[in-house]
């Protein structure tokens, strides 16, 4: 999977950017498995209210770390 963007602006000196558009070149069952992500990560967010800090789909989704390709990261944050 690829993960592409346009930087919009620049947040911070560690290269923190935010991104006008996101593009996901994946296959089918790996886009479905960040669409179960998101949705699980928005009902927590929603349960946890305030205490809602951020989640990681590599710490979710069982090998994601260990796939070939290596997989970016996913993380929602409140």
């Amino acid at each position: 999977m690829n993960v592409f963007g346009y930087i919009k602006r620049r947040c911070n000196s560690e290269g923190l950017v935010e991104l006008s558009q996101v593009t996901f070149q994946s296959s089918p069952d790996t886009l479905r498995e960040i669409a179960s992500f998101l949705l699980s990560a928005a009902a927590e967010m929603e349960a946890g209210g305030p205490t809602f800090d951020h989640r990681h789909i590599q710490d979710e989704v069982q090998g994601w770390r260990s796939r070939t390709p290596e997989l970016p990261d996913v993380i929602v944050a409140s």
